[in-house]
């Protein structure tokens, strides 16, 4: 009886292991960073790093001709002395896979505002211009524009109203989380859940 209880145990902890590794493998991050100037919530910000992270779900990247959109499960803003406040709005990442001046671009694409833009001119447009944005990437540079494709990139945060009135030194890279923290997490778990059964079961 007990064999065959542990053996059901051990069983659902593998099952979970591999759902969270199929889990983290269908998320990427996105990750703006660079020295702006702007405002977030009631602080003012002046030439200081800043970094715009985004999560999204690989699996939900769809094709617009020659670019590449997926909608965001969550983005945030961190901004040196001031901190890190969720944006509260729907955003997208979008990216133009041009051979010519590729870009990607962070920001509510169905209602035409942008957060920030970065383009990779020529003859330096090789990594943007093939990237599939399921992948990792490492960092990369080029020309930074806010507010695009229109002006009004006034975005809500848990902190306030967040918007960019200048950037500089901004480069893009993509990230696919670890999933072995997160299985080490649930078979610790599982451990201790075991180990308390194993207990009860004894007494």
């Amino acid at each position: 009886m007990k064999t065959t209880y542990f053996a059901k145990a051990w069983f659902l902890l593998a099952v979970a292991i591999c759902l969270t590794s199929k889990l983290q493998a269908s998320t990427i991050i996105y990750i703006f960073s660079g020295m702006g100037s702007g405002q977030l919530g009631s602080s003012t910000f002046s030439n200081v790093p800043f970094t715009l992270t985004a999560t999204a779900d690989t699996s939900q990247i769809t094709q617009l001709g020659l670019a590449l959109d997926v909608v965001n499960q969550t983005a945030t803003v961190f901004v040196t002395g001031i901190g890190t406040a969720a944006i509260t709005d729907e955003t997208d990442t979008h990216e133009l896979q041009s051979l010519q001046d590729p870009w990607i671009y962070l920001g509510d694409l169905s209602n035409y505002r942008g957060i920030m833009r970065l383009t990779e001119y020529a003859p330096a447009a090789i990594p943007l211009a093939s990237y599939d944005m399921a992948s990792p990437l490492a960092p990369v540079g080029g020309t930074p524009e806010i507010n695009t494709p229109q002006s009004g990139g006034i975005f809500p945060t848990t902190l306030g109203n967040f918007s960019f009135t200048s950037v500089s030194s901004v480069s893009f890279q993509a990230e696919i989380p670890e999933p072995s923290m997160a299985a080490l997490l649930i078979a610790v778990i599982f451990a201790v859940w075991i180990v308390r059964s194993k207990i009860s079961l004894v007494a």
